[in-house]
């Protein structure tokens, strides 16, 4: 029976740095989900004489991406970033590595849309959710 054990990567292999342009390189320690969709509108082209489209062209690829990570550190991070919101963050990156294997993705030009934050009582901790748009994923 073959082992792919070497193709599975869990979430305790990767790890998450945050760049704040002008600002520092941030390792990013309490990330509890980082997720993301990368979408592109299709386009039918069509022709005079022809019932059926000729072609199909790709156009306004999107990038759109969620963190959740703890309010304790997300704080840290403002504070030095001089800032009280994500939202006022300038143009950053994120870069999302594997250390046991190649996957490697890096978020260019990321720009926070929105912060959530919830505060239940009895709560172990306290989690930030964090929506972004991206220029690329590389």
């Amino acid at each position: 029976m073959p082992n792919f054990g070497s193709l599975i990567i869990t979430a305790a292999e990767y790890k998450v740095a945050w760049n704040i342009s002008g600002v520092a390189n941030f390792p990013v320690l309490t990330v509890n989900e980082i997720g993301w969709t990368e979408t592109q509108e299709g386009e039918l082209i069509y022709a005079v004489g022809e019932v059926n489209p000729i072609g199909n062209k790709g156009n306004a690829i999107a990038v759109k991406g969620k963190i959740t990570i703890q309010e304790g550190e997300l704080q840290a991070i403002l504070s030095l970033a001089g800032v009280n919101s994500v939202v006022y963050i300038p143009a950053s990156t994120i870069a999302v590595v594997s250390l046991q294997n190649a996957a490697s993705y890096t978020f260019t030009n990321l720009v926070f849309t929105s912060s959530a934050i919830s505060v239940k009582a009895k709560d172990k901790e306290t989690m930030r959710n964090i929506d972004f748009t991206a220029l690329a994923v590389v």
